[in-house]
This record gives structure tokens, sequence and C-alpha cells, in this order.
């Protein structure tokens, strides 16, 4: 009687410990940790559901239930869009208008993705696209130019969209500047120790040129790898000979 005792709330809490993962396993990554702001949910949400896959996989399959579910979300957007205006119209906006327009935005959100989730769920492509498009999305809110460049796609267009793709443009080179220092600060120190190497008989000085050729190639701004490299094709030259 007393091992029952001491089992059952052993099993009692182990049991709540299965049925917690397994709703947080069935929940919606977002619903278990929401990511967004009400406002970022939205410009996602937006750009999936302006998305040119939308409508012509809607005007494919639409039905009475889709009829109404994108009628939900038009009506969702034009009041959202109706605050948005009253917003940038005011002076000194009160919370109360502050507050109606968080509860637009998730509206707006909500209804866009009951339209676009239910298209996905009757056509597994367009289902695989909208994923990558959401995670693209996703991608852009980590910083502030990408949430402006997702505004302006959002905006739909012509010179938004050039606007969008200027943004882009800065961002990526930045990103290939930050990214092509990096390697050459890996590729650096893995040729200081392949020369480290030859000195020890231990590599050739042909794999530590190509080592030296890709750092330079990678960052040619370092006066001392383009010494090294000098160094090294002289030697190899002597080897030649």
């Amino acid at each position: 009687m007393r091992n029952t005792r001491r089992t059952l709330p052993r099993i009692v809490s182990l049991a709540l410990t299965v049925l917690l993962a397994v709703v947080l396993y069935i929940l919606p990554a977002d619903a278990a940790t929401p990511k967004h702001s009400a406002y970022q949910s939205n410009l996602i949400a937006t750009n999936k559901y302006q998305d040119a896959s939308t409508a012509r996989v809607f005007a494919k399959l639409q039905d009475d239930e889709l009829r109404r579910l994108r009628s939900v979300a038009e009506v969702s957007r034009n009041r959202l869009a109706f605050l948005e205006q009253r917003l940038k119209a005011s002076v000194g906006a009160g919370h109360r208008l502050k507050t109606e327009l968080e509860s637009a935005l998730l509206r707006a959100s909500d209804a866009q993705n009951s339209f676009t989730n239910e298209l996905a769920k009757r056509d597994s492509e367009y289902a695989r696209f909208t994923r990558e498009l959401v995670a693209s999305a996703a991608e852009f809110l980590t910083t502030v130019q990408g949430t402006r460049y997702l505004e302006l796609v959002n905006q739909g267009d012509l010179p938004a969209w050039g606007q969008a793709k200027e943004i882009f443009e800065v961002r990526y080179q930045a990103q290939k500047s930050r990214q092509r220092l990096e390697n050459a600060a890996l590729l650096r120190g893995h040729a200081l120790q392949a020369l480290s190497k030859l000195r020890q008989g231990q590599e050739t000085v042909a794999y530590v040129i190509k080592c030296y050729e890709e750092l330079t190639d990678a960052d040619p701004t370092d006066h001392w790898d383009w010494v090294d490299l000098a160094r090294l094709y002289s030697e190899n030259g002597k080897l030649v000979d």
C-alpha cells in the first residue's frame, strides 16, 4: 500500500510531463514561443497573401469557403488600412487608437493566414512555396533595413519595388564584405599553419601557394600576405629549377 502511495504521484507527474510535451509538439512554433510583434506578423502574412501564386491558386480552387475566407481577409485589410491612415493623420495619436490598430493588425494577420493556409491545405506545391516565402520574410525582419525592405515589397507598386531592390543590394554587398573578411581571417590562419608545416618538411610548397592565392583573392589588402606569396613563388621557382 505504501509503495502504491509513493508510486502514484510519480506516475501522475510523468503523465503530465508527457502531456505537456505532446501539446508543445502539436502547437505551431509561433503559438508556443511568439517571435514577432503584431506588426511583423502582419508584414509576413501580407507578403504571402499578396503573392501572385496566391491569386493563381485561388482562381483555380475557389469555392464558397475560400471566397468567404478571402472576403473576411479583405475586410480586415481594409479596416487596418483605414486605421493606419487615421494614425498618420492624427497628431499625437491616443492610446485608444494605438490599441485599436494593434488589434486590427492581429485580425488582418489571422484573416490573411486563414485564407492562405486553406489554400495550402489544398495545393501541396503552393504549401511548399509559401513555407519558403514565409521563412525568407521572417529572415528579413531580423534587421531594420530588412523590415523596411518587406514594407516596400508589400506596397505593391513599381517605385517601391525599386527602393526595395536598392535596400537589398546595399545589405547584400555589406554581408558579402563581412563574409569575405571572415573567410580571409580563416584562410589566413590556415595559410600560416601550412607555411609552418612547409618549414618543417610536412607540406608541399604547391599546397601552401594555393592557400595564399585563395587568401589574397578573399582579401587583397594585406601587404604581408602578398610578401609571403611572392616568397613562395620564388621558392617554387627554385624547386622547379
